[in-house]
C-alpha cells in the first residue's frame, strides 16, 4: 500500500528539540497498522528580546545563547550561471537542467549574519540549495517545468520577506 494512502490517527508525539529526536507513533485508519516516524534533532528555538542595539536569543530548550544586530535591509541579485553580470530582475527562459545564481546582497545587520531563508512554491520544479549564504554562490537548479514562486528572508526579520516568479521549463 502507498503511504500516501494511510489516514494517521496519531497516537502519541514527541517533540524533538536541539537535544533530543522526537517521535510520532501513529495508526493507520484505513489498513490498520502502526507506524513511528523518528523527528531529527531540530535547530534551536531561541526566544528573542532586544537590548540596546543588539537582539540577545536564548535558546528554551538548553540554554544557548547568541547575541546579534538583525538585519533591517537586503537586496536580490540574479544571473543565469553562465552569464557575467547580475541583474535586479529574475531570469526568464530558464531550461530544465540549467542554474541560475541569486545574490542575496546588502544585508544589514551584523556582518557575518548569514541566516537567509529562501522557500519555493512547487519543489518538484525547483532545487535550492542546502543552505542560502550571504554571497554570490546561491545557485538554484531548474528541475521541472511550470511556474514558481520563491520567497527569501533573514530568519530573525521576516518582515524584510521579498516574493519572485520564475517560469522554469
Amino acid at each position: 500500500m502507498d503511504l500516501e494512502t494511510h489516514q494517521e490517527e496519531v497516537i502519541t508525539f514527541t517533540k524533538a528539540s536541539c537535544k533530543t529526536k522526537g517521535l510520532k507513533k501513529y495508526k493507520c485508519n484505513y489498513c490498520l497498522q502502526n507506524f513511528e516516524e523518528e523527528i531529527g534533532i531540530q535547530q534551536h528555538d531561541f526566544i528573542l528580546k532586544q537590548i540596546n542595539s543588539k537582539t540577545e536569543g536564548t535558546c528554551k530548550d538548553c540554554g544557548k545563547k547568541i547575541q546579534f544586530t538583525p538585519p533591517t535591509e537586503f537586496s536580490l541579485w540574479f544571473k543565469k550561471e553562465d552569464e557575467k553580470g547580475f541583474s535586479s530582475e529574475p531570469p526568464f527562459d530558464l531550461p530544465i537542467g540549467s542554474v541560475f545564481i541569486v545574490w542575496v546582497k546588502g544585508v544589514n545587520g551584523d556582518e557575518d549574519y548569514n541566516e537567509i531563508i529562501f522557500e519555493v512554491s512547487d519543489p518538484k520544479l525547483l532545487k535550492l540549495p542546502s543552505k542560502i549564504v550571504n554571497t554570490q554562490n546561491n545557485k538554484l537548479k531548474v528541475i521541472g517545468a511550470g511556474e514558481v514562486e520563491v520567497t527569501c528572508y533573514p530568519k530573525y526579520n521576516p518582515s524584510l520577506k521579498k516574493t519572485f516568479e520564475v517560469e522554469l521549463g
